[in-house]
């Protein structure tokens, strides 16, 4: 049983940096959309919100995978908040 823990908060401890990873793409993108850098490219922005979208998909589903990070999400935001 001690192995299955390891490897469980390895697993967990991966998905908390990819979190990280995830949320600094998404900050990024909706950086980029907001300040309108691609209104002369619209395929460009279209690239863009696919790419966002994508991101936030990819945090649903850890989220879901992993509780404890969705915990951890779930501050973050909140801290970001106030």
């Amino acid at each position: 049983m001690e192995w299955f823990d390891r490897v469980e908060d390895a697993q967990t401890r991966q998905a908390q940096v990819f979190l990280g990873h995830l949320l600094a793409e998404i900050a990024e993108l909706s950086r980029s959309i907001e300040h309108g850098e691609d209104r002369t490219h619209p395929v460009r922005s279209c690239a863009l919100r696919a790419e966002l979208y994508e991101a936030h998909r990819q945090v649903d589903q850890l989220c879901r995978r992993f509780p404890v990070v969705a915990e951890q999400f779930r501050r973050s935001s909140r801290e970001l908040l106030v």
